[in-house]
């Protein structure tokens, strides 16, 4: 490649890379912040907390992870009690505790949307609430825990603030201490009945949320796998809306590993990532579960690799994924992208135009005007590792379309392996 085509190519990353930065919030992420602690002193002054065991609260997700999107991301927001294990051997009422402190906040936030106070529920599932509270987004849940995590207490920096930014060593101890709880959350989803599997599946992804925030740090992962989720979270809100699209979890998952495709440590620009991801999501194979190759999921003992923990695997079927990304794959002169972000990302993206037989890792992207969809050569993926078979041992399961996904990742000291939360 000439020094000149290759001058161009940096500058386009560069240009996209400058883009994805701005799109982030640092003003947003304070904002959430300060209204996620008005929301919980809302709710300490109204209720007996000690009645239901809540001990404390976590601002986790997008917040957490320093990745808020103005008008796409949210707050998530959890509550959290203390069980002791004895109280799991009658487990109807235990759901029903749970269930009922769920209800209760939905109850405080009924009643001071009563008094005038500007607050909306935008949605209700068993194991959550979707809110609108000073015109930010959160979403509220509850989690129990088997010991009571002091850097979640209430007013634990200062008195009336709960949750707050964790700072790279209070994130590391965290990290510790849930790795080690989530044995304990991986024995009783092991022995749970099969009626109750997922209910202890849901509180083990909120129970161990931060997790996620941990494993998806700048220095972890790098800074262009971050930015290619921001890219691809801002598509799929402008080309999907409404319908069936990808998790958070799964963007993540699937960024981090194309950026740890090449052979070598070579940087791996944000702009290859997002082709790439594309290029994977062409790929229409048979309806069998399939897998991808999390780097993470090397468990090294005395040099052996090994796979030392299959617990929370959800298999996706291929067909399934391929067919949702299918449809928000069509660009054409009558579809443009409505959210502004994305409009200018995208144009960014689109200068981007180099011959796949000259660079392997990337594809052509036909522009607007001709109405055709982006085109990706499935057979040229040199830098898209076929799936691992299942004999090897190093597996990741990944949900397509459920927020309820789960991942295994080696913790930075020992390389165990631990399970957490999409979110």
């Amino acid at each position: 490649m000439s020094d000149e085509k290759q001058g161009i190519i940096s500058q386009c990353h560069a240009n996209l890379e400058e883009t994805l930065g701005k799109v982030i919030s640092s003003d947003a992420v304070a904002l959430y912040y300060k209204y996620a602690n008005e929301f919980v002193n809302s709710f300490l002054r109204k209720t007996t907390i000690q009645d239901y065991g809540i001990y404390g609260v976590a601002l986790s997700g997008h917040v957490q992870k320093q990745l808020v999107i103005p008008g796409v991301s949210y707050g998530y927001l959890i509550f959290f009690y203390h069980v002791i294990q004895k109280e799991l051997d009658d487990l109807e009422p235990f759901q029903t505790k749970y269930y009922t402190i769920l209800e209760k906040i939905e109850t405080h936030i009924k009643e001071i949307m009563s008094i005038g106070v500007k607050v909306e529920i935008l949605n209700r599932s068993k194991s959550s609430l979707r809110i609108k509270w000073k015109e930010f987004e959160y979403h509220i849940a509850i989690a129990w825990t088997f010991s009571k995590r002091q850097y979640c207490s209430f007013h634990y920096t200062e008195e009336n603030v709960h949750v707050y930014q964790f700072s790279p060593k209070q994130l590391q101890d965290a990290a510790n201490n849930l790795t080690e709880e989530a044995k304990t959350h991986r024995i009783f989803i092991e022995n749970a009945g099969k009626q109750w599997k997922r209910f202890f599946k849901k509180n083990t992804e909120a129970s161990l949320s931060l997790l996620r925030v941990y494993h998806m740090r700048e220095e972890l992962i790098g800074r262009n796998a971050r930015l290619a989720v921001v890219y691809l979270k801002l598509w799929q809100r402008a080309q999907m809306k409404d319908r069936q699209h990808l998790s958070t979890n799964s963007l993540e998952v699937i960024c981090t590993y194309l950026s740890k495709t090449r052979e070598s440590n070579a940087f791996v620009p944000t702009q290859e990532i997002i082709k790439n991801f594309f290029k994977l999501m062409q790929i229409n194979k048979d309806n069998k579960p399939k897998i991808i190759k999390s780097p993470y999921l090397i468990s090294k003992l005395d040099g052996i690799e090994c796979n030392s923990d299959n617990i929370l695997e959800k298999k996706f079927r291929w067909k399934h994924l391929s067919a949702a990304c299918r449809k928000s794959l069509k660009i054409s002169k009558t579809t443009a992208f409505e959210h502004p972000l994305v409009s200018l990302i995208s144009s960014e993206l689109e200068r981007f135009d180099l011959d796949s037989a000259a660079n392997s890792t990337t594809c052509r992207t036909p522009s607007k005007e001709n109405g055709q969809q982006f085109d990706f050569d499935s057979a040229a993926n040199n830098t898209i590792r076929r799936m691992p078979s299942e004999e090897n041992g190093q597996q990741f399961d990944f949900d397509s379309t459920a927020n309820d996904t789960t991942r295994r990742t080696p913790s930075k000291e020992n390389g165990q392996q631990f399970d957490f939360d999409s979110a």
